[in-house]
């Protein structure tokens, strides 16, 4: 299967902002590692299709042919609403649980001083460097690793939900999500589980809440089987989660991925002139002819 987010048009150059160990990490390895969503800094985030969710399956349970569970729900004292969200809770937990998710991102500055300069809100949120790469050819390295390897593996922009619009196509997905549940759980129908599951995992990470739409995120999204076989790289980590560890796998796209560099951009710090000539030698060192440049937003110390 590979997912579906590459209708909409992608910019020529996509921006990468990181820290200086993950700019050397991707210049000495040739690859980007992608981040498990368990370990975000705002995991929540997965959870911006809920509300959506929640009114499609309430729309289907109050759909004709439903009388029989509206009056269980009615007998036991339930609020149909509130048992509503809970099976978009289960929908969404089942989904991160048995079809991992991962990400990595990006960003598309359209005006020319943040694509000449980055942006203060994301030097301080992520990273005070940025990798510029061209676009074609990051996406044909995304393409040979899902050819190749077990693995779905998505790249489109986020969708930015700001708790009352919905937009397309994520309403559709949204109310697919909901179709395919309620066929699964009340009318146990054939492939109901599979339609659900296939609609979650194309909705749930490419969501993020209307605050952060400045971001103008790109991501990269894999999709891992809980048992990968040895044909495709992966690292184990461990990430704490409401005092419980967890592991979970970490793809990563191997090699090739240096010939989409095409710059390099130092934000804001007090060693930019020292920083520069490091960066200059290290690109020297792996035959990189790239770029280095220094962002021209002051340091604010």
């Amino acid at each position: 299967m590979i997912l579906d987010r590459t209708a909409d048009p992608h910019p020529d150059t996509m921006c990468h902002y990181t820290t200086l160990a993950g700019l050397h990490g991707i210049i000495r390895s040739g690859s980007i590692w992608l981040t498990d969503v368990v370990g975000l800094n705002d995991p929540s985030e997965f959870r911006a299709a809920i509300p959506a969710i929640t009114t499609h399956i309430k729309a289907k349970l109050n759909e004709g042919g439903r009388e029989r569970f509206k009056k269980f729900v009615e007998s036991e004292g339930l609020d149909l609403e509130d048992e509503s969200q809970k099976l978009a809770n289960i929908v969404v937990d089942a989904t991160l649980k048995t079809c991992p998710a991962f990400i990595a991102s990006f960003c598309d500055h359209e005006a020319p001083y943040d694509e000449e300069n980055g942006r203060l809100s994301q030097w301080v949120a992520y990273g005070r460097f940025m990798i510029r790469f061209k676009q074609a050819r990051l996406e044909s390295c995304f393409n040979r690793v899902r050819s190749e390897h077990r693995i779905m593996l998505g790249f489109g922009h986020v969708s930015y939900y700001d708790g009352r619009v919905f937009s397309e196509p994520f309403n559709q997905r949204a109310e697919e999500v909901a179709s395919g549940l309620i066929d699964l759980v009340l009318d146990k129908k054939d492939g109901a589980d599979e339609k659900t599951f296939n609609s979650a995992i194309n909705l749930f990470p490419i969501l993020k809440m209307f605050e952060y739409r400045h971001e103008e995120e790109y991501r990269l999204i894999a999709h891992c089987q809980p048992m990968l076989d040895g044909s495709f790289s992966i690292k184990r980590t461990c990430y704490n989660n409401e005092d419980s560890v967890r592991q979970r796998i970490e793809p990563f796209l191997p090699g090739e991925v240096l010939p989409a560099i095409s710059g390099i951009l130092i934000g804001p710090q007090p060693n930019q002139s020292d920083l520069e000539r490091q960066i200059k030698s290290l690109l020297e060192l792996h035959s990189l002819d790239v770029p280095v440049a220094c962002s021209e937003i002051a340091f604010r110390g």
